[in-house]
């Protein structure tokens, strides 16, 4: 099998597994009717997770919203009336359920979003009891202040010194749906990236790819992945690479792409990045007989003393899967960024011209990569 169809080929079965596997955070969110928060939840994860009706009911008192491509569990309390004589014993219900022993680990709740309308200018009793409570059970909870926008900054601090004064490490958060440039939605990326802190290890990839709205996470991720799947190239090619080892470095180069692509949530690019990295790095150089191209590589990135004797450099391998790393989560990051923005006209001109893209930045990963290392282009 050539280089090009092993990397296109594993690339889609390295997705497609990971996808299966990913394991979804549960988000239990509180707060009265009206308060906004189907509002923060459409613009954190996208107007799919809770459209209305679909939701089931978990208790009397509590929806869950799930969707099966998006990587989060969500258990929206249902609308009350805050004030109301029966509102002590729903939110009762509703912490009980919170922090309910003996749920398995996927069952139980991850992390609660206690949301307050900043516009009601009040922390009720009732809503520091429920916070504190869920609180000293262990549950990392944070208490969203939503249409912080309709308020003063004065107001706002008020209204955290409540809340502060009876849990001082307690995180709040400011926030607004509004999609104002000034406002920014306030302390948005705040709270993803606090929330994405609280998470188990296993779960915190889910949740970073479910959410939208903070791309540094995502990049942050990718840059991760990146950095491992590079120092596994290295291995492979400690010594200079043998022609049976190319496989491996490109299963290698197909496990990263794949998870670079899932943190984006970017499954609608896969066909389009399998043809695009196909006609870069390793795959570019190996002939259908496993015999390394070493002059393909050459003309792309001219190089000295990293090829001999049919072989390639553990620095040069390296190079190539971070060079192909970089080059991918740039492109997804911009495409990402530009889809937020709803910069429809440049995303589809980004769209048209990904293979020069790509070429122009994998070439300046490479050689920046390569240069780090001592390899000297000619």
């Amino acid at each position: 099998m050539k280089g090009i169809d092993i990397l296109e080929q594993q690339l889609e079965e390295e997705y497609q597994q990971l996808k299966d596997s990913i394991q979804k955070p549960n988000i239990l969110l509180i707060g009265g009717t009206g308060v906004g928060k189907s509002s923060l939840v459409n613009l954190i994860f996208g107007e799919e997770l809770a459209e209305v009706g679909t939701g089931e009911s978990v208790t009397e008192q509590i929806n869950i919203y799930q969707q099966q491509d998006i990587p989060v569990v969500l258990y929206d309390t249902v609308g009350y009336e805050i004030g109301t004589e029966k509102q002590a014993e729903f939110m009762e219900k509703v912490v009980d359920f919170a922090i309910e022993e003996g749920k398995s680990v996927e069952d139980k709740i991850h992390l609660v979003w206690y949301v307050i309308d900043a516009s009601g200018n009040r922390v009720t009793e009732l809503d520091l009891k429920v916070i504190k409570k869920i609180y000293q059970a262990g549950i990392p909870i944070g208490v969203l202040f939503s249409k912080a926008d309709l308020v003063t900054k004065d107001e706002l601090e008020a209204l955290e010194k409540e809340v502060l004064a009876e849990l001082p490490n307690l995180a709040t958060f400011n926030l607004t749906t509004m999609k104002l440039p000034e406002l920014a939605y306030l302390d948005l990326k705040k709270l993803l990236n606090w929330s994405q802190q609280r998470l188990p290890e296993a779960l915190r990839i889910g949740f970073i790819k479910a959410q939208k709205r903070n791309l540094e996470l995502k990049k942050e991720k990718a840059k991760s992945i990146i950095v491992q799947h590079t120092s596994g190239s290295g291995a492979v090619a400690f010594t200079p690479i043998p022609f049976s080892d190319a496989p491996v470095l490109l299963g290698n180069q197909a496990g990263m792409l794949a998870r670079v692509l899932n943190v984006y949530d970017l499954e609608g690019l896969l066909k389009q990045f399998k043809g695009l990295v196909g006609t870069l790095g390793v795959g570019k150089i190996i002939s259908s007989s496993g015999i390394w191209l070493v002059a393909q590589l050459v003309k792309f990135v001219p190089l000295k003393g990293a090829v001999v004797g049919g072989m390639i450099s553990a620095s040069v391998a390296a190079g190539i899967t971070s060079a192909m790393g970089f080059a991918v989560s740039e492109l997804c990051y911009n495409i990402s960024k530009l889809a937020i923005e709803g910069k429809e006209g440049e995303l589809k001109h980004l769209l048209r011209n990904l293979e020069p893209l790509m070429s122009r930045l994998f070439k300046s990963h490479f050689e920046s990569e390569t240069d780090e290392v001592g390899v000297v282009d000619v």
